[in-house]
């Protein structure tokens, strides 16, 4: 994980089951949040609010790799 994850003992899991990302996954996950970054930002702030909007606060990049953040302790 990142150092930011680390500092706040946050993890990126699977969604259905809580095991551990594929490498398919993962790079889905990037893919997905390069392009939010490189389309002027503005499929960035669109993300934000579909993370905020949904039950699980989860983002496109969580939504396209199946995914969620965990907080571990």
């Amino acid at each position: 994980g990142t150092p930011g994850k680390r500092l706040l003992r946050l993890r990126v899991v699977r969604a259905p089951d809580g095991r551990k990302l594929g490498i398919g996954r993962i790079i889905l996950r990037y893919l997905v949040w390069a392009f939010c970054l490189c389309a002027l930002c503005i499929p960035a702030v669109i993300a934000a609010v579909v993370a905020n909007d949904h039950p699980q606060k989860r983002a496109w990049t969580d939504l396209a790799g199946d995914s969620v953040v965990v907080r571990t302790l």
